[in-house]
């Protein structure tokens, strides 16, 4: 049953303006730390894999030096 500020265009019981601020930031900011975690957790990822393409690399180097290392050592006692 609508009171006197309906004609006013306003409920007679709205919801308390605090709740309704309430409710709006708690999920502006759940929305703000789902996108946070979400960065965080694709950066690490692509961090792991930054770091795995680098001691690839060094392990390409190692087993070409080591290649070479052998053949060189087999060439000599020829």
């Amino acid at each position: 049953m609508p009171g006197p500020d309906a004609a006013a265009g306003r409920l007679a019981f709205p919801l308390p303006e605090m709740k309704i601020y309430r409710v709006c930031m708690g999920r502006l900011i759940l929305i703000i730390l789902g996108v946070l975690i979400a960065f965080m957790v694709i950066s690490l990822v692509i961090s792991a894999l930054h770091f795995l393409f680098w001691i690839a690399i060094v392990a390409v180097i190692l087993l070409g030096v080591l290649r070479l290392g052998g053949a060189m050592r087999r060439h000599s006692h020829r």
